[in-house]
């Protein structure tokens, strides 16, 4: 199956570099890699940004991760966590 890159963002700026002790998988490709070739998912996958968010009171939390998707099966697999704590 071929890769598909995120591509260009509009606007660059409004994104962060995080170190990778903090953010291991901060772009798709090695979000998939890491899918496929480490834990051994189906190679027809493919990897979409996700955010969930959640208000607790008056506290807000957002969370970020990545989704495998199967484009054969047309299900979710798994979500891998952008961030690690």
């Amino acid at each position: 199956m071929k890769e598909m890159l995120l591509g260009d963002y509009l606007n660059p700026e409004q994104f962060l570099s995080f170190d990778e002790q903090e953010c291991p998988f901060d772009d798709s490709i090695k979000a998939y890699n890491h899918l496929v070739n480490v834990l051994g998912f189906p190679e027809n996958i493919m990897i979409f940004p996700v955010e969930f968010e959640i208000l607790d009171g008056i506290e807000y939390y957002s969370y970020l991760f990545w989704e495998a998707f199967d484009v054969v099966k047309k299900e979710i697999c798994t979500f891998l966590p952008a961030f690690l704590h």
